[in-house]
C-alpha cells in the first residue's frame, strides 16, 4: 500500500504535536530522539513548501506588473 504524502497543513499539525510532546519532557530518550528527527524533517518540508509558495506569489505579482513592495488591491 502506497503512503499518502502529507499536506502542508497536516505536516504543520503533526509538527506542533511533536513539539508539545518534546516540551512535555516525559518521553523516554529514545522516543524523544525519534520525535526530534521527525520534527526536523517536517520542519524542512514546511519551510520548503512556504518558500515555494512565496516564490509563486512573487512570480504572479511580477507577471501582473506589481513590484514586491506594492500592495495587491
Amino acid at each position: 500500500m502506497a503512503t499518502k504524502k502529507k499536506s502542508f497543513e497536516e505536516s504543520l499539525q503533526q509538527l506542533d504535536k511533536l513539539v508539545k510532546q518534546l516540551e512535555n519532557g516525559d518521553a523516554p530518550l529514545e522516543d524523544a530522539l525519534k520525535y526530534f528527527e521527525e520534527g526536523m524533517a517536517l520542519s524542512a518540508f514546511c519551510r520548503k513548501t512556504l518558500n515555494t509558495a512565496e516564490e509563486t506569489v512573487m512570480t504572479i505579482m511580477r507577471e501582473n506588473g506589481l513590484s514586491d513592495a506594492q500592495e495587491v488591491k
